[in-house]
């Protein structure tokens, strides 16, 4: 019992210590002047369109998409589609 106590601990900090950076960017944040929140705005559209793609781009690598991209294909030569 100890011992899955003691290893839950390394565990237990890191979400201490993330929490505790969230609640800091968001008190940051919410002081922020019209001008700083819509430079961070457009800062954060961009990373986190960057990071959304390098998970894509991994997706796309590793096959984790082939599935999906299959079903499409299928249903498109099935004369399964709809118009966006």
């Amino acid at each position: 019992m100890l011992r899955q106590i003691y290893g839950a601990v390394p565990a237990i900090c890191k979400w201490f210590f993330y929490m505790k950076a969230v609640q800091e960017l968001q008190s940051t944040v919410s002081q922020f002047s019209a001008e700083e929140l819509a430079r961070f705005r457009a800062w954060f559209d961009e990373f986190d369109a960057e990071v959304w793609d390098g998970q894509f781009e991994e997706g796309a690598k590793s096959g984790k998409l082939d599935r999906l991209a299959n079903r499409a294909i299928a249903n498109i030569r099935a004369g399964k589609r709809k118009q966006l």
